[in-house]
């Protein structure tokens, strides 16, 4: 068995829907004093507070923080982090970028463990991140200089129960 990423949004797992949502949130505590004079925060920032029902950031992040849920919460932020990328928003751009090119070397780390050398490869997507068209896209960007023919397949059960029916054939 080999593995790279994947380990748990509190093991970093860059490119996850909890890493998007985390790395947008970073940005506006960064850069809170100039999110209202700088349109792509702002935008993030209206997001996030809808989000979560509050009017105010350091609010919304102390009921986050207390929140049973918060790693759900967190992680809904990236659709549409996701969407305003695709629309044109830099700072939400620069985000996906990073979550892609984490995803592209999660891949390539593992082709290299397995001594992939093949043109074409086919990637099993489990989540909803990778299902976003636009996420995906712009995987398939970073791993085009590897693998010129990407495809990808998708299943229609629960990443839960995929997990838990591979173990079960794994360990009969």
């Amino acid at each position: 068995t080999f593995r790279t990423g994947g380990k748990g949004h509190d093991e970093g797992d860059i490119g996850s829907g909890y890493w998007i949502g985390k790395q947008a949130i970073i940005n506006l505590a960064l850069n809170e004093s100039s999110v209202f004079g700088d349109k792509h925060l702002e935008e993030i920032m209206n997001i996030f507070l809808q989000s979560v029902g509050k009017e105010d950031f350091q609010m919304a992040l102390e009921n986050i923080k207390a929140s049973k849920d918060s790693i759900q919460i967190i992680a809904q932020l990236a659709a549409p982090v996701i969407q305003l990328a695709e629309a044109g928003n830099d700072v939400a751009l620069a985000v996906v970028q990073e979550a892609t090119h984490a995803v592209a070397n999660y891949i390539i780390s593992l082709t290299d463990l397995l001594n992939y050398t093949e043109n074409n490869i086919v990637l099993a997507g489990n989540g909803s991140v990778i299902r976003n068209d636009y996420f995906r896209s712009s995987v398939n960007d970073e791993l085009r200089f590897h693998f010129p023919d990407i495809k990808w397949t998708f299943s229609a059960i629960s990443p839960a129960y995929g997990a838990g029916l591979m173990a079960a054939r794994l360990y009969d």
